[in-house]
């Protein structure tokens, strides 16, 4: 926390260049000699700050200047490591626990006047995370849920762009496939070094994904019992690629839950989209049942959901 302040005090390492709220962070944008530069920064383990400038127009005004500040700094392996949001001088909890960056510290903070504003008029009455569909940012801002999906994408983006080519070894990583049995020993049961003997019994999940043409669907699984509902899931979806983390690479002009084709219906459940491809979902009874179209069929989609 104490470096963080002391950054913040000092001129940030880089400020993002306007186009970074259109086209998003990557090396495209801001040019493969400043991306090097930032990974070796990252990679040492220097506190990198990046100010990422931001336009957004109040309705009947002038469309205004403001900016969010990014700060990520690369931790040891099984370091506790957390992602802080700020706004205004208040912490929106939901909407940190939403990003994973491995092993990685990471803030994002938005103190001036107008962003706070903005992003305030997002939350929810708890002031824990934000709501693109929120009636105080539709009513007070033009092209509000898009300029909030930017601010959300940033550290996500950062993140992906300077971590690209850090590699981490894990010693246990290839034992099972390279290691050559000891001869078994009478009375002795034989166990791998380094992993624990006697793991519990995996509890299975209350519920199951079923892949479809086009969609999935979220159904009970088997022994689901009445006492565990209501039940609350999270559920993201990506489109998978040939290398690298498809959640990190989502885009929303590959799918939106906010909007045509997709398509969900529901029985015995409650959901909402959070982003653009996650989804809070409550269960209410034993047979609820979500399911989801509108996919390019064409395309495999990955989705992972956790109660």
């Amino acid at each position: 926390m104490r470096q963080l302040q002391k950054a913040r005090a000092a001129e940030p390492t880089l400020v993002l260049p306007s186009a970074w709220q259109s086209e998003g962070i990557s090396a495209d944008t801001l040019g493969q000699d400043t991306t090097d530069k930032l990974r070796e920064h990252y990679k040492n383990g220097k506190l990198l700050s990046v100010r990422a400038p931001l336009k957004i127009k109040p309705r009947g005004e002038k469309a205004a200047n403001t900016y969010i500040d990014l700060f990520l700094k690369n931790a040891t392996p099984g370091e506790h490591v957390q992602t802080l949001v700020v706004r205004g001088s208040i912490t929106v909890p939901t909407e940190g626990k939403k990003i994973n960056l491995p092993d990685c510290h990471a803030a994002l903070v938005a103190t001036d006047e107008l962003i706070s504003r903005f992003l305030g008029d997002a939350e929810n009455p708890a002031h824990t995370q934000w709501n693109e569909r929120a009636e105080k940012l539709r009513l007070s801002w033009e092209t509000g849920s898009s300029a909030l999906r930017r601010v959300r994408a940033a550290l996500p983006e950062l993140y992906g762009m300077v971590a690209e080519r850090i590699e981490r070894d894990d010693p246990l990583a290839l034992l099972e496939f390279f290691s050559i049995p000891k001869s078994e020993r009478r009375g002795e049961t034989q166990t791998i070094a380094g992993r624990p003997g006697n793991l519990p019994t995996q509890t299975p999940k209350p519920f199951r994904i079923e892949k479809r043409v086009g969609g999935f669907a979220i159904l009970p699984d088997g022994g689901v019992r009445a006492d565990q509902f209501p039940m609350q899931l999270q559920i993201r979806c990506a489109y998978d690629i040939l290398s690298g983390n498809p959640y990190k690479r989502y885009s929303e002009y590959d799918f939106s839950f906010y909007r045509h084709p997709l398509q969900i219906k529901k029985e015995n459940a409650d959901c909402w989209p959070t982003l653009g491809n996650e989804l809070d979902v409550i269960a209410r009874k034993p047979d609820f049942k979500i399911e989801v179209s509108g996919f390019d069929p064409n395309r495999d989609l990955i989705i992972e959901a956790q109660s």
